[in-house]
């Protein structure tokens, strides 16, 4: 745990200084729910009197950015563009987390449209060794009355029916109104003509009585009939009316219901978008990384031992939360790591070295493709690699990326696969692992594999991955017999060219 910043409350909008009260507690429930990978690429404040002291939860050399400024910055970088997708990845597993899933923390509960708010607007990044990348819970007050709310087109038709239900019982009453005063109101002009022909005609008024009152009390009659009937078909109208206005919210629940399922609908074709397309971004950064790699070496007086073009060589290390065990005095990843350095620089140099990690669902990470001049940078990258897995191994995914580089080279292609368990991602575990390698080596025949399998693999069948490809399977016993296997596998790239 590191502070990367420190902030006056007062610099800070409401939803901000809320929330930061209880990130901590609400940071540690994200993470014993989503697991450390996720929860960690958001930073979370301690109250530190009129400050807040904001921590990323895992060390490093911290670097300030906003998160425009670095995506515009590492746009030709292959492996901190990974790491940056992955981070926005990770963002949006907790959006989806939080508006999707039932939610059993009280703070959390709280605090989770402030949560929310925070993850959709905050702008500022704190960048640990310049690979991983925590989000700064932060927004001022002149950055929250900057954002200018925008309706979408659900909401907006969700308003406009909104506004309809509302006026529509206003027109029912209008129209009510209407028919009453129309059908059913007496209206007294000829009455006030007869009294003004009485009052200037007193003689006629006395002649006529009789035959005025009987008028009088058959237009009564009449109109006491007439407006009988009236109410009458007024009733079956007010019945009519309360019969179509129940139809009508039973039209509305049916347009919410499918409004919320084409949401859901849409919220899940979107996510798998973008995994399709992180996966293409992927596969052109390794092509792009190889191209422009085979353009800029220059290979002198190099004759090749062997009529064939230059090998390339792929490590893939297994970085799953497995890894963390114990295997002779050290981890199995610091035990895996030592002997990948080990070999690099017996490499000859002409051999490009391509670098794979994986230890989270649903994809590994590919750290590119690296010439001579640049084996340093990949042993720094090795060095600094640590689990940042939320308990999946994304096996084949991994295959298919050697499959991948395999496809954008002429030249024979050595893989080594270095992993302590099966696949165990939801969207592969489900697969045989055979059938896949039998599908990639029919596409790639260029590609062999060998396997180094630590642990138990007595029930697996991973040795299938080797036989196929044409590798060879290695059960190394302790860290010693791990770097042997290491050397003895990538014997054959030890000297490729003659100067």
């Amino acid at each position: 745990m590191i502070r990367v910043k420190r902030v006056n409350k007062q610099d800070l909008c409401p939803q901000t200084h809320s929330f930061c009260k209880s990130s901590k507690a609400i940071h540690e429930y994200l993470i014993n729910s989503l697991g450390f990978s996720v929860a960690s690429c958001l930073c979370f404040a301690i109250e530190d009197g009129d400050y807040f002291n904001v921590y990323s939860a895992t060390d490093g050399k911290v670097d300030l950015k906003t998160i425009d400024e670095y995506s515009k910055a590492i746009a030709d970088e292959l492996s901190a563009k990974a790491q940056f997708d992955l981070f926005i990845h990770n963002k949006q597993i907790i959006l989806n987390f939080l508006k999707t899933q039932d939610i059993d923390n009280a703070q959390l509960i709280e605090q989770k449209d402030n949560l929310i708010f925070i993850l959709e607007h905050a702008k500022n990044i704190a960048i640990l060794d310049k690979s991983r990348i925590c989000l700064l819970p932060l927004i001022t007050q002149q950055e929250a009355i900057a954002l200018k709310p925008v309706t979408s087109v659900n909401e907006t038709k969700t308003s406009n029916v909104n506004k309809l239900f509302i006026l529509l019982p206003l027109l029912l009453l209008l129209l009510l109104i209407a028919t009453y005063f129309i059908f059913l109101y007496p209206w007294p002009f000829d009455d006030k003509k007869i009294e003004q022909n009485n009052i200037t005609n007193p003689q006629l008024v006395d002649t006529n009585k009789k035959d005025l009152t009987t008028k009088v009390e058959g237009a009564i009659n009449v109109k006491v009939d007439k407006q009988e009937n009236q109410q009458e078909n007024y009733a079956d109208k007010i019945l009519l009316l309360d019969n179509l206005l129940k139809q009508i919210d039973q039209k509305l629940l049916q347009i919410q219901k499918i409004k919320s399922e084409n949401r859901k609908q849409t919220e899940q074709n979107l996510e798998l978008q973008k995994q399709e397309e992180k996966k293409v971004i992927v596969q052109e950064d390794i092509k792009k990384d190889i191209s422009q790699n085979s353009k800029t070496k220059k290979l002198k007086k190099c004759h090749l031992l062997k009529e064939q073009d230059i090998p390339t060589l792929i490590i893939a290390l297994d970085v799953s939360r497995s890894m963390i065990e114990d295997y002779y005095g050290l981890t199995r990843i610091d035990a895996a790591k030592k002997a990948s350095l080990a070999i690099i620089d017996n490499i000859d140099k002409n051999v490009e070295i391509g670098l794979v990690d994986f230890g989270s669902c649903p994809s590994a990470t590919p750290r590119g493709v690296f010439d001579f001049s640049l084996r340093s940078r990949l042993k720094s990258i090795i060095k600094n690699l640590s689990f940042y897995g939320n308990g999946g191994t994304p096996l084949i995914e991994t295959l298919y990326i050697f499959s991948d580089i395999a496809l954008s080279t002429k030249g024979q292609v050595a893989g080594v696969l270095l992993s302590d368990g099966e696949d165990t991602c939801p969207h592969t575990a489900h697969l045989d692992i055979c059938t896949e390698v039998k599908k990639i080596h029919k596409l790639t025949p260029n590609l062999k594999i060998d396997v180094i399998a630590l642990g138990d693999w007595q029930h697996s069948n991973i040795k299938c991955v080797a036989d196929i490809t044409g590798g060879k399977v290695y059960l190394p016993q302790d860290a010693k017999q791990l770097q042997n296997v290491f050397k003895l596998s990538t014997t054959n790239l030890q000297e490729v060219c003659i100067e």
